[in-house]
């Protein structure tokens, strides 16, 4: 369905999904069938590339010299998302035990260094960390509150953002 908000002669179209067929019947909305195609041609130049999605998911190498920084600049790398999620024994996470929690960390702060390097976005997928990833299930997966109980993942949460602050990736929590 499309929705068309706005008025006064501007107006903003967007394409709404809806969990039930239930009709709108809010103030402001005006709904109407879709009649047309949208189409994107890719022969035209519509503006400066600005290679907003180049990045990296799931982290790099733990050699930060690994991959050679002309490949970085080459696809103008901008962004990474990392946490370990890759990692095996030795770097599974908190909920293997603290060396593996410190193995991952090891792991993030080496892709944090090569995104600054290159003066990217970082962002640590805190559920890495965690080790969420690192059991053969979700079931089996131990979380925060299990057992009615926040204590371990509390102190996950200390731990995990003391190094942080010690490691100048961030300078505070609020």
């Amino acid at each position: 369905m499309l929705a068309k908000f706005g008025s006064g002669g501007k107006c903003c179209l967007a394409l709404l999904a809806f969990a039930s067929c239930e009709p709108i019947s809010k103030p402001g909305i005006q709904t109407c069938e879709l009649s047309g195609i949208s189409r994107i041609w890719l022969g035209e130049n519509t503006g400066e590339t600005e290679f907003m999605a180049s990045g990296i998911l799931l982290g790099t190498p733990r050699d930060t010299n690994q991959i050679p920084d002309h490949w970085l600049r080459d696809i103008k790398f901008r962004n990474m998302r990392a946490g370990g999620s890759q990692l095996g024994v030795g770097a599974r996470g908190w909920t293997h035990g603290k060396d593996d929690f410190m193995g991952r960390s090891q792991s993030f702060k080496t892709a944090n260094e090569i995104t600054r390097r290159h003066g990217g976005n970082f962002q640590i997928m805190i559920h890495d960390m965690w080790g969420t990833n690192s059991w053969p299930s979700m079931g089996k997966t131990p979380m925060p509150g299990n057992n009615e109980s926040y204590e371990d993942f509390n102190e996950f949460l200390g731990v995990f953002f003391e190094l942080l602050i010690q490691d100048g990736i961030i300078e505070n929590v609020w």
